[in-house]
């Protein structure tokens, strides 16, 4: 549930974006579906082979939306700012033009 209050809590920062933000959210609801059958999957005894698929599933979708997010949204950026964003290890961030 913390990934779905963070995501929520992004509206402010990705206004210029409503399609990223829709994909972070879907992805964590999807992240919290995935855990909750995985406690299907862990807990009971005749679980049923179907409810582990579809917890991969839900695991695998949100991950790739998140992603996908991630994407859309340091595309838009970089079109905004026409700026390139050089990552080092860590929490360093180089902005040159």
């Amino acid at each position: 549930s913390f990934m779905v209050c963070k995501s929520i809590s992004l509206i402010s920062l990705t206004s210029t974006n409503t399609l990223a933000l829709s994909l972070i959210i879907v992805g964590a609801i999807l992240f919290i579906a995935s855990d909750y059958l995985l406690s299907f999957v862990m807990f009971y005894k005749n679980c049923p082979k179907s409810i582990s698929r579809l917890n991969l599933l839900c695991y695998y979708v949100g991950q790739f939306l998140i992603a996908q997010a991630f994407y859309i949204y340091s595309s838009t950026f970089y079109l905004i700012n026409n700026t390139h964003i050089n990552i080092e290890l860590g929490s360093n961030f180089l902005i040159t033009s």
